[in-house]
């Protein structure tokens, strides 16, 4: 799914509330050469929901915030992606179901990577 949306263009990025130290060899070993940036915890940049990471990651990727969309699988990432003001899919492969993410806001859900794909890029 990722080369797939790498191939069609897309900056690709992990940003998670979990120490840096922690997310880079994750990045590293399991997405290496698949993500553009990779970021958790750090110092100085306030921790999600709160917009922080998103527009620190949209800086160094020199994306504009407008041509971004969030992924994520907890209520944290939509109220992250609102912060933001940008707009957020839910999958349901990850801490929550549909219907909790539901209950939490979620618009857009996709429940497998062909239809987080189809979601993201629209037919093809």
């Amino acid at each position: 799914m990722m080369e797939t949306l790498q191939r069609r263009g897309l900056k690709l990025a992990i940003i998670s509330n979990k120490p840096d130290n922690a997310v880079q060899p994750l990045a590293k070993r399991d997405f290496q050469g698949l993500v553009s940036l990779a970021m958790g915890e750090a110092p100085g940049i306030a921790r999600k929901p709160a917009p922080d990471m998103l527009v620190y990651a949209a800086d160094r990727l020199k994306v504009e915030l407008s041509a971004c969309l969030y992924v994520g699988d907890t209520e944290v990432d939509l109220q992250t992606a609102e912060n933001t003001g940008i707009d957020c899919i839910c999958v349901t492969w990850g801490f929550h179901t549909r219907e909790v993410l539901m209950q939490a806001g979620a618009v857009s859900i996709a429940d497998n990577a062909n239809e987080l794909i189809h979601l993201i890029c629209g037919q093809a």
